[in-house]
C-alpha cells in the first residue's frame, strides 16, 4: 500500500478480509482524508450468488463499513453489468455516484447508442456468435452495417448455406444468425462477411496455409480438414473501406488469430483502419484491446479504449446495467452538469468505492495441492470434492496473491462442470492466469459417453489439458498407447497437454523409477513433431500411495527430470526437449529446466 498511498497523496490501509473483524477495525479507526482498501470481495462467495437474499446480506455488512451518512462510488466499468453484490445491491443502500472512469465509459455507450452520427459501422470478431448474442440483437435496426469476422464468421457462412471444413462451428446457432439476418433486412442494417478467409493446414503459428473464397473453403489445399483462422486480404481493405466511410466505429473482437503473426493481417488491417479514418472510434475491451497493443498501436490512436469486454459490449444499452437504476435515482437532478458524478464535497461519512486491481505481486493461497511446473506454471487440482464455488476461489487466489509470479505461468484446472465458470471468470476480469481440463477423449466423436473432446475444450478457451494424470492411471487403466492417443488429440483441437509422468510406490521400492518414468514419456511423445514436442508440457507426478504419503525428495526429482534430456534422442525422432514439470516436493522454487 506504500506505493498506492504514494500516488494518491493520503494514508491508504489494507484489510486482511473484506467484512470481517480486520475491515470493522480498519474501518472504525480511519480519519478525515485516509482510504481503507478492503481484500478481493470475491472471496466471499456471497459476492456472486444468485441469491438475492445472500448478496444482499453481504451488501448489508458491507454498507455498515461506511458509517453514517455514508455514500457508494461505482467506479469498475468492467463490472458494471454483473448483479453482484459490491456493484448492484450495495448501490441500492446507498447514495450512489458514478466515478470518473465509468462516467467516461458510459458516455461513449450512449454515444454509440442515444446521439450516434451516421454511418454507424460495427465490426464484430471474436470466437463464437454464442459470446455476442446480446450485442447483435441489440444492434440489429441501430447499426448501419455490421462487419463480421473471426471465428463467428464461420456460423453466418454456414447459415447462407456453404461448407467451412474444420473451421469453428456452432451448427446450434445457425438458425439464430438466420433469424439476425432476417431481421436485420427488415430493419434496414446490413451484415457484412468475408468474401475470402485464410484457411490453415491446422491450428498452428508456423501451419501452412493460403487464402480462398468465402464460399469455397473446402476447396482448398487442406479439404475438409482446412481451418479458417483469419480473413482475407480482400476482405480486410473492403472492410477497412466500410471504415473509412463512416462517423462512428464500434469494434468489438479480432478478425483471426492474431497471437500467430501469420494470422493477424486481417486484425492489423481493422486497427489501421480506425487509426486513420476520421471517425469517432470505440475499441470494446477484452481481446480487441489486447489486440491493439499486442500489434503496437498506441491507446491514443484511437477515440476510446474501453476498460470492460463484457461491460460494453454485452447489452450495447449504457443504461442497462444492473445498478444503473441507482445510479440515477440518488443522484444530482438530471438538469446539472454534474448529473451523475461524485459531488465535489461529501457529505459527512464514507464512501465506499467500488474499483479494480491490477496488482503484479501476488499470493498463492493454500487450499489444494499445487504443483510448480518448470518455465513457470501452476497447477491447481480441484476433485470432485472440491464443490462449486472453490475453482473459481483458487484462480482469485491465484491472481490476487503476493508473491512474484512474473516468471511463471499460473494454471487452474478445475472439473469439466466448472469450466465455463472459470472461462466466464478469468476471461471477464481479464485475469492474469491460463486454465484447462482435467482429461481429454481422444476420439472426436462416437458413442463415449461421459467423454470429453479436444474440441469441447478448444472452444471453452482452454490453453491446458492434463494427460495420464495419477489417477488415469492407476484408477482408470489408462495405457501409454492410449495417452499417447490423448497428447495428439490435444494437439490436434489447439490445446496444449500436460502430459503427467510418475511411479507408484511399489516402483520406487523396487528402485526402478528412473527407467519406469522415461519410459511412460517415451511412450507418451511417439509420433509428435518435433514442433509438437517443444510444446508439450510434461509434469512429474507419483500416483498412488506414494504422492500423499511418500512424496520424493529434491534428490529422487532431479534423478527422475535431468535423464529426460539425453533419452530424446532415442525417441523415434528428432525433436527439442518440452518443458518439464517438478513434482509437488519441490514447492520451494521450480528447478532450471534441462537444456534443449
Amino acid at each position: 500500500m506504500d506505493r498506492l498511498a504514494e500516488l494518491a497523496g493520503f494514508k491508504v490501509t489494507l484489510a486482511g478480509d473484506t467484512v470481517g473483524s480486520s475491515a470493522k477495525e480498519a474501518a472504525a479507526s480511519l480519519q478525515d482524508g485516509e482510504a481503507l482498501v478492503l481484500e478481493n470481495v470475491r472471496f466471499d462467495a456471497r459476492e456472486t450468488s444468485k441469491d438475492d437474499a445472500e448478496r444482499g446480506a453481504f451488501a448489508d455488512e458491507l454498507v455498515a463499513l461506511t458509517g453514517d451518512n455514508g455514500a457508494y462510488v461505482d467506479d469498475a466499468f468492467g463490472a458494471v453489468h454483473r448483479k453482484h453484490a459490491s456493484v448492484y445491491d450495495v448501490a441500492t443502500r446507498l447514495p450512489s455516484y458514478l466515478g470518473d472512469l465509468v462516467h467516461t465509459e458510459v458516455e461513449v455507450l450512449r454515444k454509440l447508442t442515444a446521439d450516434t452520427q451516421r454511418p454507424y459501422v460495427v465490426v464484430l470478431g471474436g470466437s463464437k456468435v454464442s459470446d455476442k448474442l446480446a450485442v447483435i440483437d441489440n444492434l440489429i435496426g441501430k447499426a448501419d452495417t455490421i462487419l463480421v469476422g473471426g471465428g463467428m464468421l464461420f456460423t453466418f457462412l454456414a447459415a447462407a448455406g456453404h461448407k467451412v471444413a474444420s473451421s469453428l462451428l456452432e451448427e446450434d446457432q445457425i438458425p439464430v444468425v438466420q433469424d439476425y439476418l432476417k431481421r436485420a433486412s427488415d430493419a434496414g442494417t446490413e451484415f457484412v462477411v468475408p468474401t475470402d478467409v485464410v484457411v490453415a493446414e491446422k491450428f498452428a503459428a508456423d501451419a501452412a496455409h493460403e487464402t480462398v473464397a468465402a464460399d469455397a473453403i473446402e476447396d482448398s489445399s487442406f479439404g475438409a480438414q482446412g481451418i479458417g483462422l483469419d480473413i482475407g486480404p480482400d476482405s480486410a481493405a473492403a472492410f477497412a473501406s466500410r471504415i473509412k466511410g463512416a462517423k462512428t466505429v464500434f469494434w468489438n473482437g479480432p478478425m483471426g488469430v492474431f497471437e500467430f503473426e501469420a494470422f493477424s493481417a486481417g486484425t492489423r488491417a481493422i486497427a489501421q483502419a480506425l487509426t486513420e479514418t476520421e471517425a469517432f472510434t470505440v475499441v470494446g475491451g477484452g481481446d480487441s484491446a489486447a489486440a491493439v497493443r499486442t500489434l503496437g498501436f498506441a491507446d491514443d490512436q484511437f477515440g476510446h479504449i474501453s476498460t470492460g469486454g463484457g461491460a460494453s459490449w454485452s447489452t450495447s444499452k449504457a443504461r442497462n446495467f444492473p445498478a444503473s437504476a441507482s445510479w440515477t435515482a440518488r443522484q444530482y437532478p438530471p438538469s446539472s452538469p454534474q448529473a451523475g458524478r461524485l459531488p465535489a464535497r461529501q457529505p459527512a461519512g464514507r464512501s465506499l468505492i467500488k474499483t479494480f486491481w491490477r496488482l503484479r505481486d501476488f499470493v498463492y493461497e493454500r487450499r489444494f495441492r499445487p504443483q510448480a511446473l518448470h518455465r513457470g506454471q501452476l497447477e491447481n487440482e480441484h476433485g470432485p470434492r472440491a464443490g462449486h464455488y472453490p475453482p473459481a476461489e483458487a484462480g482469485l487466489d491465484l491472481s490476487d496473491a503476493k508473491h512474484d509470479y512474473s516468471r511463471v505461468e499460473v494454471a487452474v484446472f478445475p472439473p469439466f462442470t466448472d469450466l465455463r465458470g472459470v472461462q466466464t471468470l478469468v476471461q471477464g476480469d481479464d485475469l492474469d492466469i491460463a486454465y484447462g481440463g482435467q482429461d481429454l477423449s481422444q476420439f472426436d466423436s462416437g458413442a463415449y459417453t461421459g467423454d470429453i473432446s479436444g474440441q469441447f475444450l478448444n472452444k471453452l478457451g482452454c490453453k491446458y489439458v492434463l494427460v495420464g494424470h495419477s489417477e488415469r492411471r492407476t484408477i482408470h487403466n489408462e495405457s501409454d498407447d492410449v495417452l499417447n492417443a490423448k497428447v495428439k488429440a490435444a494437439f490436434k483441437h489447439g490445446v496444449t497437454p500436460v502430459l503427467c509422468v510418475g511411479e507408484g510406490l511399489e516402483v520406487r521400492q523396487a528402485g526402478t523409477h528412473v527407467n519406469h518414468t522415461l519410459e511412460q514419456l517415451r511412450a507418451g511423445v511417439a509420433g509428435l513433431t518435433s514442433e509438437q514436442a517443444a510444446e508439450l508440457v510434461v509434469a512429474y507426478e507419483p500416483s498412488g500411495p506414494l504422492a500423499p504419503v511418500k512424496l520424493p525428495d529434491r534428490r529422487t526429482h532431479r534423478r527422475c527430470a535431468p535423464p529426460s534430456a539425453p533419452s530424446w534422442p532415442r525417441c523415434s525422432m528428432p525433436m527439442s526437449l518440452p518443458r518439464p514439470a517438478c513434482s509437488t516436493a519441490d514447492r520451494s522454487r521450480p528447478t532450471t529446466p534441462p537444456p534443449s
